[in-house]
Formats: C-alpha cells, sequence, structure tokens
C-alpha cells in the first residue's frame, strides 16, 4: 500500500514538473520573454552593485545555479537560497527584510502551489520562497528557483525605490514607472497573464534576476 502511494506522489510531481516545464516555454514564446538590454537600464550605482551581485551569485552557485542546486540535499539547498537571499539583501541595504522558505497554503494558494516560485509581501519586507520547488531534483527548475529569489528582490527594491526608501540611487524615470505599476496600476495574473508578463516591474525585476545569475 506505502509502496503504491508514493508511486502515485511520484508520478503526480513528474506531472505537475511537465506541465510546468510547458507552460514557461509557451509563455516565454507567446510573450516574446526573451530578455533585450536596449530596453533595460541601470543608474551607476545599480551597476556597480550588480557586478558585485554576480561575484555574489558566483561564490555561492559556481557557473550553474541548477547543477548546484541539484547536487545538495533538499535542506542543504534550502539553507544556501536563504544564505544567498539575505546576502542580497544585505548587498542593497535592505537587511531589515526578511526571507521565509515555506510551502504554507496560508502563503501560497492552492492554485499557487505548483506555479509560484516565490512572491513578496512588499510592505511588510517578507520575500517568501515555494519550498515545494526546491525539493525537486531538476536542474531547470532548480535553476529558476535562483532566478525566482533574484526577482523578488528586485521587486523589494522596485517598492522602496517609488517610496523614496531605497538607499541605493536609481534612475528617476525607472522609480515613477515603477511607482505608477506598484501603486495602484499592478496587473494580477489571474486577470491577465499576458499584461502581467509585460509590465514594467515585471519586465524588469526578470531582466536584473538574468543579468545577476550571468544569463543576460
Amino acid at each position: 500500500m506505502i509502496s503504491a502511494l508514493v508511486q502515485v506522489a511520484a508520478e503526480v510531481r513528474s506531472e505537475i514538473r511537465r506541465r510546468f516545464d510547458w507552460i514557461y516555454e509557451k509563455l516565454s514564446e507567446f510573450l516574446g520573454m526573451e530578455q533585450r538590454t536596449a530596453e533595460f537600464s541601470l543608474s551607476e550605482e545599480e551597476t556597480a552593485l550588480v557586478e558585485r551581485s554576480r561575484e555574489t551569485a558566483e561564490a555561492f552557485f559556481g557557473s550553474s545555479a541548477g547543477e548546484t542546486l541539484a547536487g545538495l540535499s533538499p535542506q542543504r539547498r534550502m539553507a544556501l537560497m536563504e544564505d544567498f537571499s539575505y546576502r542580497m539583501l544585505d548587498l542593497w541595504e535592505m537587511s531589515d527584510c526578511d526571507v521565509i522558505i515555506t510551502d504554507s497554503e496560508a502563503i501560497f494558494s492552492e492554485t499557487e502551489a505548483a506555479s509560484c516560485m516565490g512572491k513578496c509581501d512588499l510592505e511588510e519586507g517578507v520575500i517568501y520562497l515555494n519550498s515545494y520547488f526546491l525539493m525537486e531534483d531538476h536542474e531547470s527548475i532548480l535553476r529558476k528557483c535562483a532566478l525566482a529569489a533574484v526577482h523578488e528582490i528586485r521587486h523589494m527594491m522596485q517598492w522602496r525605490a517609488a517610496e523614496g526608501r531605497l538607499n541605493i540611487p536609481v534612475g528617476e524615470a525607472a522609480a515613477d514607472r515603477w511607482r505608477q505599476n506598484l501603486k495602484g496600476g499592478y496587473i494580477r495574473a489571474s486577470a491577465d497573464l499576458e499584461g502581467y508578463y509585460r509590465q514594467p516591474v515585471e519586465y524588469d525585476a526578470r531582466n536584473f534576476a538574468c543579468l545577476v545569475l550571468g544569463e543576460l
């Protein structure tokens, strides 16, 4: 009986993983999610810190975040992701923020559990990473987990810049776009998936994460 349940659970996880990869691939094709540096700019201060961020990422993950994480036990990879996230927050002068790795249904709802790798409580200063995906021994998914962590850190930076509380200078034009997008103009994926991916804060966060992890 137990072996049968284990087999069923493995099949369910495999199917979820297959669907996740398929959805991600189709979204990339349909929405044109490829990063383009011409539409993504950073201030001088940000550029210098991005270089330090890339060095930090390489110190934690080597040349491949997915490969490094896949070579660890789930417990060790979660600890590494937590340490990396806090180091990044310190580097960007947001050490008062928290990072919580969890699969709690109170944080990741039933619809988000197998689709959302990370999210922020911007006002509370908390970044949540979905432990469900960090349990996967799958390099592609684990690489996306690392990207998700940096992506959410960038959202925290955007929010603080929009409120004038980010210590790192950013371009005023970028801060204005983020302010308009986050304060009343944010598009939820559940309402408009294409609009969600194309809005300024999401496009910026995707580019930023890829830049830090050496994919841009």
